[in-house]
This record gives structure tokens, sequence and C-alpha cells, in this order.
């Protein structure tokens, strides 16, 4: 954090802090009212509301101890530290359920290349998204108590997935599209409808205290935002006339659904993956990579979700099905590009080529990975085995 140079350089500090406020302040249903600085002044908090409660008294901690937000960032995010050891072990947990034959070296080297993962830390510094690995950590809950044929508990976590971020949605898209395609339909009415019990309960009370700038934070800014320069998006990013920019500013969203929903019902009709089997994980990953590939405006943390996915399945088929392998490759070659790529996510300095180039690159890179994925889980497609 000593790089920082203004608050607006974190978005902790940036609009996470304000929505804080809001509840160290006594009016915790009017955490939408926050705001970006300038230069950023209309971007609001557009993320769920659980992380701020989390953060509200760990920032109240912080500004007793310091004045400076250098230093308030820092101490903010010490205690979320903890959530990337906790989804080591879930992670962990999930590859013991699909692949137990897995070698300790395996289940070592998973560990490693998730707790020392650059696309997990830098969630926590420069962006100030600590979100990430507490929402991963419950979007593995949700597949291993599906898995376990838990199926509230499993619409339960969900919702909490969904309640500590909205990009949650893509990878259960996937499955939820899986478990229909592959005649567990009850299965999934039963997951949605307590996920949208539960979520909408929750956020029930900002949208009675605030509805105004709730629904314009979590719903009306996302389609009016612009168009990223770090998208595929960057190639058809038109100002005028205004209905054409402003029809083309709405399609990232329909885009991601189909793609993850399509994802999963392919996976389940034409490649019989199994709920119970390891290449369920694959499917889920795909549905993650949804998000970086067709976002309009893309950000370094979107790679996290899709990359301990992929690790998961990869890492099963390891220990069970590949013997020909003892590496992750796959894995590690997205954790290389991706790790590339977040190094030009948000330069403003660099010239419109530039940016869609890196838009196309990173386009390919995800695509390429999600076509990789399905060929490897067409090739051999995993044997259905109950998790315990």
């Amino acid at each position: 954090t000593s790089a920082f140079v203004t608050p607006a350089d974190s978005d902790l500090h940036n609009y996470f802090f304000k929505s804080a406020d809001q509840i160290l302040q006594g009016h915790p249903g009017s955490i939408y009212i926050a705001r970006g600085d300038p230069p950023l002044q209309d971007i609001p908090n557009d993320d769920p509301p659980l992380i701020d409660f989390l953060i509200a008294p760990v920032l109240a901690l912080a500004r007793l101890i310091s004045s400076d937000f250098r230093l308030q960032v820092a101490i903010v995010c010490l205690p979320f530290l903890l959530a990337v050891p906790l989804l080591g072990t879930l992670t962990l947990r999930a590859l013991r359920g699909v692949a137990p034959s897995a070698t300790a070296a395996q289940r070592q080297l998973v560990y490693a290349l998730i707790c020392f993962s650059p696309l997990l830390w830098i969630a926590f510094a420069p962006w100030g998204h600590l979100e990430i690995p507490l929402m991963l950590c419950a979007l593995i809950g949700t597949m291993l108590a599906l898995q376990s044929r838990r199926d509230l508990l499993a619409g339960f976590l969900a919702a909490v997935a969904l309640f500590t971020s909205l990009t949650a949605l893509f990878p259960l898209l996937a499955l939820l599209a899986l478990l229909v395609a592959t005649g567990h339909g009850r299965t999934a009415v039963r997951v949605v409808v307590v996920s949208a019990v539960v979520f909408a309960v929750a956020m029930s009370p900002f949208l009675l205290a605030d509805r105004h700038d709730t629904v314009y934070s979590l719903i009306t800014w996302r389609p009016s935002r612009s168009i990223g320069g770090n998208s595929i998006w960057a190639l058809v990013n038109v100002d005028r006339p205004a209905s054409l920019a402003s029809l083309l500013r709405r399609l990232d969203t329909p885009a991601m659904v189909l793609f993850a929903a399509a994802a999963g019902w392919f996976a389940g009709r034409r490649l019989g993956v199994s709920l119970f089997g390891a290449d369920a994980w694959a499917v889920m990953a795909v549905g993650a990579l949804a998000l970086p590939m067709l976002v309009k405006a893309n950000w370094p943390y979107y790679y996290a979700a899709p990359f301990v996915l992929l690790l998961v399945w990869e890492s099963a088929r390891l220990g069970r099905a590949d013997r020909s392998r003892t590496l992750p490759v796959v894995s590690i070659i997205f954790l290389a590009v991706t790790s590339t790529l977040v190094q030009y996510i948000g330069m403003q300095s660099i010239g419109l080529g530039d940016r869609v180039i890196t838009g196309i690159t990173e386009f390919v890179a995800m695509a390429a990975t999600a076509l990789v994925v399905m060929h490897l889980v067409a090739s051999a497609p995993s044997t259905e085995q109950t998790v315990l």
C-alpha cells in the first residue's frame, strides 16, 4: 500500500469504506449511497452488502490506530487474508471428494497454488476487493453440498456466494444448467428456491431503506457503464448514435448468462458430465470464464474464480484418470497467462490500438481455455462418484 498515491487507488477507500461509514454512523440500509472519488465519482459500490458489514468493525479499529489511508487499507486487509488459506483447505476438501487417490505431492501443489497465487492476492492490493476469496469459499461449499446431496444447504451457500459477490452468478448458472440437463431438475429447483428466498430476505432491508440507490448500484448502473479497453467489446466501442451505444453496453450480461448456461447444458446433455464426478468442477470453471471472456470492463480479480475451479478439476483428473501427467498443466498455463494480462488491465496511458489488442488477446486466451477444458472433458469423461 505504500505505492498508493490517492485514496482512489484502492476500491476499499474509493467506495467500500464509504459504505462501511454508513453502517458505523447508524445507517446500515443506506450503504449504496456511496460513490467513487474523482475522477471515478460516478462509480457506485456495485457489490452485495455482506463485505461492507464485515469491513465496518475492522475499519473502526483501523481509524483508532492511524489516520493515514494507506495504513487503514493495510489494517482492514489483514483479517481477510485468513480467507486465502481457508480457501486452500476447502479446495483440498473438494479434491479429496472427487480424487481420493491424489498423491500428497499433488495436494501440496494445489494448496501452494491457491495460497500463493497472485490472482488471489491482487484482489487485496491494489484493488481492494476482499470479497473474492470469501465468495470462492461459499462457491466451493455449494458444490460440496450438492455432491453430498444436501440440496437445502447448497441453496443457502449459493445465496451466500451471491450475497458476497454477484460474479458467482455465472459458475452457478452453469451448474444449474448441468443439473437440469442431467435429470436433476428437482434438485435445481430446490437450490434456486432456497437461494432466491435467502437472497431476497437478505436484500430486503436495503431496498426498504434506500430503494433508489440500491437498485441503481446493483442493477441500473451496470448496463450503462462504458465499455472498457481490456475486453473484446472494445471492437465495437462506439459513442454515436447514442441508441446503438446504449444497446451495445447492455449486451455483455446477456452474453455471459447465455454462455454459462449453454456450457452447463452442453456438458450434461452432450458430454455426459455427472454432478458427482470431477468434471462437474470443469463445468463451473467454464461458467466462471464467461465473466472475463465477455464482460465489457475487465478487472484482474475476475480471473481468480476460473483459476481455482480449474485447479480443482484438473488436479482431480490427475488423481484419478490421467496418469500420464502429474502437474495441472492447463491451470498453470492459465495462471501464467492471466498473471501477465493483469499487468495491463486498468492502464490509462496506452493507446486505443493497444487496448483493442489487449482485449482481443484476453478474449482469445479465455475462449481457448474453455475449448481446451471441454475437449479434455469430452475425450475422457469422468466416472460418477458419490461424495460422502
